[in-house]
């Protein structure tokens, strides 16, 4: 009996963990993810911009 409620202490604990974990993983993930390819497609469209302001 001491065991089982052990485990479901455990078990109720990890669930808190990886609730409070996840998101900041899924930030630290994401986040630089979406910054890069929004930095990205910014210096292409400058690009893309000064390319056609010179070629005029």
């Amino acid at each position: 009996m001491f065991l089982l409620s052990q485990t479901v202490l455990i078990l109720n604990y990890m669930d808190t963990v990886l609730t409070m974990v996840f998101p900041v993983v899924l930030m630290i993930i994401v986040v630089p993810l979406v910054g890069l390819t929004a930095i990205n497609a910014y210096e292409r469209k400058k690009r893309l911009t000064s390319e056609l302001t010179s070629r005029k």
